[in-house]
C-alpha cells in the first residue's frame, strides 16, 4: 500500500470514529433535552426517567467489555454494524412507550448495546492508526463528533419540541442514528497491519521506544497500577460528569431560574466550545508530548489538568449561579475537561500497552462505566428529588473531580516505576 492509501485510510478511520462519537454522545445530549418533556408528558419524576439512562449506562459498560474482544477478533465494522441496528431501535422502539416499563426496557437494552459497541471500538481504531505525536490530534477530531452532536441535537430537538412532542423527536433521532452509523460501518478500517501499513506518528519515549511492543495479557495488565490508577482517575471524573451532565439544563432552569431557551442555548454553547477545544487541545497535547520527550509522562500530567478544569467548572457553577458571565466561564472549563480526560487516559494507557490496548481498555471501561455514569446520573436526579435542589449533587461532583486529579498525580511517571509497582 502507498503512503497516499495509508493517509486516506487513516482519514476514513477518523471520520468513522467521528460519526460513532456523534451517535454515542447524542444519546446523552438528547436525553438532557428530552428529560423535562418526558417527565411532563408521562407524569414521572426525574429520578424515574433518569433510571432508564442509568441502566442504559450499566448495559453500555457490560457491552463495552465484550466489544473490546469483538474488536480484536472481528474488527470495528462488526461492532459498528451491531451498533447501527441497536442504535436505531433504542430511539424508535422507545418512542412508542405507553408505560414506564415500556420505556425502561427498550431504551436501556438497545441504547446500552448500541453505545457499548461504539465507544471502545472507535477509541481503539483511532489508537491503532495513530500513535505518539499523531494520536492527540486524531483523537481530538474524532471526539469532536460528540461536541457537534451536542450542538446540533440540542438545537434541533429544541426546535422540534416547540411544535411536536418528544416521541416525534425520538423517531427523528432513530433515523439519524441509522444513517450515520451505517456510513461509519462502511468507512471504518481494521488495524493498519492488516493492510501492510504502519500507524501514523512516531512513538515519543514510553515503554515501546527502541524495542518491539510487548504483548500484554489482560491479567498481566491488571496487575499494574497503570491500569488501576487510570481506572480510579477516570472513574471519579466520569462519576462527576454524569452526576451533572444529564441534569445541567434542568439545573439552569430550576435552580438558576433561567428560561428553557437560555438553558438549552448554554448547553449548545458548551458543545460549540467542545468543537473548538477537541482538535485544538489534541494538537497541543501532541506538541507537549514532543516537548517532554515521553508520551507516557506527558499524558499523565495532562490527566491531572483535565479534572482540575472540571473542578474549576463546578466551582464557577456553584458560586456564580445567578451570573451568566461566570456560568459561561464554567462552560469553558467543562469543555476543557470534556475534551481533555478521555484523550489523555486512552493516550496514557495506549502508550504503555500498545497493540494490547483494546482488550485491556474494554475491561477497564466495564469497571469505570459500569458504576460511574450509571450511579452518577441516577444520583443527580435522586438527590434533587430529596433536597429539591441540585446543589448537593454538584458539591459531590466537585469533590469527585478533586479525587480524580489526585489519582492522576499518583500514576507512574516512568517505565521502571511501573514495573516496580507491578512487582510489588
Amino acid at each position: 500500500m502507498s503512503e497516499k492509501d495509508s493517509t486516506r485510510s487513516g482519514l476514513l478511520v477518523v471520520v468513522a470514529a467521528f460519526l460513532a462519537y456523534f451517535v454515542f454522545f447524542g444519546y446523552r445530549s438528547a436525553f438532557s433535552v428530552l428529560l423535562t418533556p418526558m417527565t411532563t408528558d408521562m407524569g414521572w419524576d426525574a429520578a424515574q426517567v433518569t433510571s432508564g439512562y442509568s441502566i442504559m449506562m450499566l448495559l453500555y459498560a457490560v457491552t463495552s467489555y465484550f466489544s473490546g474482544m469483538f474488536f480484536t477478533k472481528y474488527g470495528a465494522k462488526f461492532c459498528f454494524g451491531v451498533g447501527t441496528i441497536a442504535g436505531f431501535l433504542g430511539y424508535f422502539v422507545t418512542s412508542f412507550a405507553g408505560s414506564f416499563l415500556a420505556y425502561l426496557v427498550p431504551y436501556a437494552l438497545f441504547a446500552g448495546v448500541a453505545t457499548g459497541m461504539l465507544f471502545v471500538p472507535a477509541t481503539s481504531t483511532v489508537r491503532s492508526w495513530f500513535i505518539g505525536n499523531a494520536y492527540g490530534k486524531a483523537f481530538g477530531f474524532a471526539a469532536a463528533g460528540a461536541c457537534v452532536a451536542q450542538v446540533i441535537l440540542t438545537l434541533g430537538l429544541k426546535a422540534v419540541l416547540l411544535t411536536m412532542d418528544w416521541r416525534i423527536g425520538m423517531r427523528m433521532l432513530a433515523v439519524v442514528a441509522l444513517v450515520l452509523l451505517a456510513v461509519a460501518t462502511i468507512l471504518t478500517k481494521k488495524p493498519p497491519a492488516t493492510y501492510g501499513m504502519k500507524p501514523k506518528g512516531e512513538i515519543i519515549g514510553g515503554a515501546a521506544k527502541g524495542a518491539p511492543p510487548r504483548v500484554w495479557t489482560v491479567k498481566e495488565a491488571f496487575k499494574t497500577y497503570v491500569v488501576w490508577g487510570s481506572i480510579l482517575a477516570f472513574f471519579c471524573s466520569c462519576f462527576s460528569e454524569f452526576l451533572i451532565w444529564s441534569q445541567l439544563v434542568s439545573y439552569w432552569v430550576k435552580d438558576a431560574g433561567m428560561s428553557m431557551g437560555v438553558s438549552t442555548n448554554l448547553y449548545a454553547f458548551l458543545g460549540v466550545l467542545g468543537c473548538i477545544f477537541a482538535p485544538l487541545l489534541g494538537t497541543l497535547s501532541d506538541k507537549y508530548a514532543g516537548r517532554v520527550g515521553n508520551e507516557t509522562v506527558a499524558r499523565r500530567r495532562l490527566m491531572f489538568v483535565a479534572p482540575a478544569c472540571g473542578l474549576l467548572g463546578m466551582a464557577c457553577l456553584l458560586l456564580g449561579i445567578h451570573s451568566l458571565a461566570i456560568t459561561i466561564l464554567a462552560c469553558v472549563f467543562f469543555a476543557m475537561y470534556w475534551q481533555g480526560m478521555p484523550a489523555q487516559v486512552t493516550g496514557y494507557m495506549g502508550s504503555v500497552f500498545g497493540p494490547s490496548f483494546p482488550k485491556i481498555w474494554g475491561l477497564a471501561t466495564l469497571i469505570i462505566m459500569g458504576i460511574g455514569p450509571a450511579l452518577g446520573s441516577y444520583l443527580g436526579a435522586r438527590l434533587y428529588v430529596v433536597f429539591g435542589s441540585y446543589r448537593v449533587s454538584f458539591i459531590m461532583a466537585l469533590v469527585m473531580f478533586g479525587l480524580s486529579a489526585f489519582f492522576a498525580l499518583t500514576l507512574p511517571k516512568k517505565i521502571r516505576e511501573m514495573e516496580q509497582r507491578s512487582d510489588g
